[in-house]
């Protein structure tokens, strides 16, 4: 596992899959998890997306939280055409990503992968990895809001790898933070490049080296309340292109993530 806190000027220069142009060999994906529940995860999961797609990485965020809203509501395109992921409970074997990248509803530049709100039916963990491997083809950056029971039982199974990132957003409770030592295990074990993000202000940040030694792991800081993205999401609006706390820590993870590439203005 990683140690130290997160220090900007230590960055890599080029992350895996990625040629030194910033042209995709394939695919990398960053992994949001929350912890526990409300923690915002989706929210930041949705805002990393949307703030990629808009500064012109090729992006597709996929909704990996069956039973939820769906992915598609909180970007505001629920009511566009576009596959879901009932429509790829047939998909047996390799996965034509580009194709199916085409196919699916658009929040602007951002191509969305969303479950539905149905009682759809939802694909098998492999029928997951088939997807995913075959997005890779197509995006340069795909954004898992990831379900934090393929966190604990092994992230690999639904297609992710060594290279890609893990996030981990969790609250500055003792309950939460019970959660977030059970998750980060399970997560850090399967990508080793995982990092931490606590809910809230003060009290949180009074948590934060705790939480790091805990771990050992680079906990990044902390995400504070953002009424501008709360605005967007009771309009009906993408979060994460107004500025506030949750476009500034999306900004971080990108930078992470691809250097270079996601330059974003404060």
């Amino acid at each position: 596992m990683r140690r130290g806190s997160f220090n900007r000027s230590e960055r890599p220069t080029r992350r895996p899959g990625l040629t030194p142009g910033g042209g995709p060999v394939s695919g990398l994906a960053l992994a949001v998890v929350g912890a526990s529940g409300r923690a915002g995860a989706s929210t930041l999961a949705a805002a990393c997306a949307v703030v990629a797609a808009d500064v012109g990485v090729a992006t597709v965020a996929l909704d990996l939280q069956p039973g939820g809203p769906g992915l598609d509501a909180l970007l505001g395109v629920e009511h566009r055409p576009g596959l879901r992921w009932a429509d790829l409970t047939g998909v047996e074997g390799g996965v034509d990503g580009p194709a199916l990248l085409q196919r699916l509803p658009r929040c602007g530049e951002l191509a969305v992968l969303s479950h539905g709100r149905d009682g759809d039916p939802v694909p098998s963990v492999e029928q997951v990895a088939a997807v995913v491997c075959g997005l890779r083809a197509g995006a340069e950056l795909l954004v898992l809001d990831l379900w934090r029971g393929h966190a604990l039982t092994g992230a690999h199974a639904v297609g992710l790898r060594d290279g890609d990132v893990g996030v981990l957003l969790a609250e500055a409770t003792p309950l939460a933070l019970a959660a977030l030592r059970a998750t980060a295990a399970g997560l850090a074990a399967a990508l080793p490049d995982t990092y931490v993000l606590l809910r809230g202000g003060a009290t949180a940040r009074a948590f934060l080296g705790d939480v790091q030694e805990a771990l050992d792991l680079p906990v990044l800081g902390c995400l504070g309340d953002d009424l501008a993205a709360a605005r967007d999401l009771a309009r009906g609006r993408p979060p994460g292109r107004l500025a506030g706390p949750v476009r500034d820590r999306a900004a971080d993870l990108l930078s992470i993530v691809l250097p270079g590439r996601a330059r974003v203005a404060s």
